[in-house]
């Protein structure tokens, strides 16, 4: 928890305001929330829906030193 709290002491300044994945004080329904607003109150010409959970399966995660 120090770590943590340290990390985010140094690293949340350089965050951009549209990141709500594992923020202090910001969910997912939070991210929900603003792109509602988004939507609704501004013209959207198209919406990019990605799921790159697949993508940590091609990986190459051996260690080669």
């Amino acid at each position: 928890m120090a770590i943590k709290k340290i990390l985010e002491a140094i690293f949340e300044q350089d965050f951009m305001d549209s990141s709500y994945g594992f923020r202090p004080n910001l969910s997912c329904h939070d991210a929900l929330s603003q792109i509602d607003k988004i939507i609704m109150n501004c013209p959207v010409n198209f919406i990019v829906d990605m799921d790159i959970s697949k993508f940590f399966d091609i990986v190459n995660h051996k260690v080669e030193y």
